[in-house]
């Protein structure tokens, strides 16, 4: 589910005063804010606030390790909320899902996007007959891996090419030795942003990429 304008749920309990905009001025008086607004510091606090709110009326209960999740045990099923921003994910048994998207319905302006395909860059698969759910980032790995240009990049079973030419620190080098050095620094933020989902990147015997 995608929330329509989310930031714009958010109550205020600060004390703020706007101008008012361009083309609406009636006078010179200022406007107080009651609701939250794009590009306010505390926006993105206040939609948290409603949106947990929300959540909790369906008794679901918030994790510890993480703020952005809720759980909830019916009959030894568990179902859970998951919100990144303004796209939320739900799972669980079909009919409470449908019960979370006409709950949520009642309070924000949604898009109901269907069965999840990619949720904070992971790709989601779903294999109903061996009721298996697969996560991966291939997609995101591989994107990286172009930007970085390493996407052409061979395995080794050694932590450093053979034959590498090294250079000595503070030397300047030209743009053709330059573009020969591999970006470790890409490739460390490969690692680091896939994370969340596996161990990293492999190898099968093909060359393929995997994630």
């Amino acid at each position: 589910m995608d929330v329509t304008s989310a930031f714009l749920n958010g109550l205020i309990d600060t004390l703020i005063f706007l101008k008012q905009p361009e083309g609406f001025r009636l006078d010179d008086s200022v406007c107080k804010l009651h609701w939250s607004i794009y590009g306010l510091c505390q926006g993105a606090r206040a939609w948290y606030d409603i949106l947990n709110n929300v959540v909790q009326r369906l008794g679901f209960k918030r994790l510890v390790a993480d703020l952005a999740v809720w759980i909830k045990t019916i009959d030894r099923n568990l179902q859970f909320i998951i919100a990144h921003v303004d796209d939320l994910l739900s799972g669980g048994q079909a009919t409470e899902v449908k019960e979370v998207k006409e709950h949520f319905g009642g309070f924000f302006k949604l898009k109901d996007l269907g069965s999840a395909k990619v949720f904070i860059g992971m790709n989601i698969t779903r294999d109903r007959i061996k009721r298996i759910i697969y996560i991966d980032e291939a997609h995101y790995g591989k994107a990286m891996l172009l930007r970085y240009e390493m996407s052409e990049c061979n395995p080794i079973s050694i932590p450093m090419q053979p034959g590498e030419k090294l250079f000595k620190a503070g030397v300047v080098l030209s743009t053709s030795e330059t573009k020969t050095i591999p970006s470790y620094s890409g490739l460390n933020r490969i690692y680091d942003e896939l994370h969340p989902s596996g161990p990293g990147l492999c190898f099968r015997e093909s060359g393929t990429i995997c994630v």
